[in-house]
C-alpha cells in the first residue's frame, strides 16, 4: 500500500556529495542524500533530501562509500510503525554490516533521528538500504565515527549530561552546544522524566544526540533486589523506545552507586555503565566559575559528569568548549 508522502525540505548546505566529510565534529561523517542513490524499487518516491514510502524488500544502493572509520548509521525518519531496515554491503545480498529496528514516531511527518551501530565494514563498497519490514520515509542518512575519529587532532571527549529530559532546560542545552561546534554529547534519561517533558524530550530526539538510560526512577538501588534493579532499568529502556529513541546501550547509575546486582542486571539489558572521570559539581551548586575550572582536567577518552538542568553548567560550556578544542580535542557520544 502507497503510504502518504510528506515533502521534506532541506537547505543546499545539506546537499553534500556521497562519501565527501561534512563538515560537524567527526572528521569521518558522510551524509548520504537520496538524489544521488539507485533507486532498484519502482514503487518507492524519491525528492531532493528525502525517500517516500519504502515497504518490504524496497532498496536503494550508494556506490563507493568509504566505510573506514564509520561506526554507526543514523536515520532520520517518519513512520506510523515500528520496522526495520538492512545495511549491507557489495550487493542487495551481500554483507550484512547493520541493522537498524526503528520505532514508530506517531505519524509520516514526524521526523525523528534514529540510528544503529555497523560492523566489520573498512574501505570503499556499495552500500544498500534494505527495508526488512514495516514501511517510513526517510529523509536524511548519515554515516559517522562514534567512538574514536571524532575529529580531535590530541584525542576525543565524551560531553555527558544527565537527568533529562527538561521542558526548561533541553533546548537551551542543545542549542548552547551545536552554536559551538559540538555535534557529539550524550544524554543519560531519566524514564519517568519523558511523559511530563515532552518538549524537552522532543529536542533531544531531534538533536542527533546519543540518548542513554540513566534508570527510570533515579532511586539509591544498592539495597534492591535484582529483579527490582532489572526492573527498573527495563522500563527506562522501554520508556526511551516507546519515545522513539533507539534502545540504549550504555547506562549512567543513579548516584553512581553500584554493586555486584546491580551490575549484573546491567549486564542482562546489554548496558555498558559509564562512570564520570571528572565531576563538574554542578549538581552541589558550584558557580560557574568553579564548573569551568573543574572540568578542566579533562583527557582524552574520559567524560564529565554534568547535568541538564543546571543554569551555570549552560553558562559554563562556552569556555569548556573552547578550551577543550584549544588542547586539539574533539568530541564523540556513547
Amino acid at each position: 500500500m502507497k503510504q502518504k508522502i510528506m515533502m521534506v525540505f532541506f537547505s543546499i548546505l545539506t546537499c553534500v556529495m556521497v562519501a565527501i566529510p561534512v563538515i560537524k565534529v567527526h572528521a569521518s561523517d558522510v551524509t548520504l542524500n537520496s538524489w544521488q542513490c539507485n533507486n532498484h524499487s519502482n514503487d518507492l518516491n524519491i525528492w531532493t533530501g528525502g525517500v517516500g514510502g519504502w515497504n518490504v524488500g524496497d532498496d536503494i544502493e550508494f556506490n563507493n562509500v568509504n566505510l573506514s572509520g564509520q561506526t554507526y548509521m543514523n536515520f532520520n525518519l517518519a513512520s506510523a510503525s515500528n520496522g526495520s531496515f538492512k545495511i549491507v554491503i557489495d550487493s542487495y545480498s551481500g554483507t550484512q554490516i547493520g541493522t537498524l529496528n526503528y520505532n514508530s514516531t506517531g505519524s509520516w511527518d514526524n521526523y525523528y533521528n534514529q540510528a544503529c551501530n555497523l560492523n566489520g565494514a573498512s574501505g570503499t563498497h556499495n552500500l544498500y538500504i534494505i527495508c526488512a519490514s514495516g514501511a517510513a520515509n526517510v529523509g536524511t542518512m548519515t554515516l559517522g565515527g562514534s567512538g574514536t575519529g571524532g575529529g580531535g587532532s590530541n584525542g576525543n571527549v565524551y560531553l555527558t549530561f544527565d537527568d533529562g529530559p527538561s521542558n526548561s532546560n533541553s533546548q537551551t542545552l542543545i542549542n548552547t552546544l551545536k552554536s559551538n561546534g559540538v555535534n557529539a554529547a550524550t544524554f543519560f534519561v531519566i524514564g519517568q522524566n519523558i511523559s511530563s517533558n515532552q518538549t524537552g524530550w522532543n529536542a533531544y530526539k531531534t538533536s542527533g544526540f546519543s540518548l542513554q538510560n540513566h534508570s527510570y526512577t533515579h532511586q539509591h538501588m544498592t539495597s534492591w533486589s535484582y529483579q527490582q534493579v532489572y526492573n527498573d532499568l527495563n522500563q527506562c529502556n522501554q520508556a526511551i523506545q516507546n519515545g522513539g529513541a533507539t534502545k540504549p546501550t550504555r547506562i549512567r547509575l543513579p548516584y553512581l552507586e553500584s554493586n555486584s546486582t546491580i551490575q549484573s542486571a546491567c549486564s542482562a539489558l546489554g548496558l555498558t555503565i559509564v562512570s564520570p572521570t571528572v565531576d563538574s559539581q554542578d549538581w552541589n551548586n558550584a558557580s560557574t566559575a568553579q564548573i569551568i575550572s573543574n572540568v578542566s582536567s579533562l583527557q582524552a577518552g574520559g567524560n564529565p559528569l554534568m547535568h541538564d538542568w543546571p543554569a551555570n553548567t549552560i553558562a559554563a560550556l562556552p569556555t569548556i568548549i573552547q578550551n577543550l578544542k584549544s588542547r586539539g580535542l574533539g568530541f564523540a557520544q556513547y
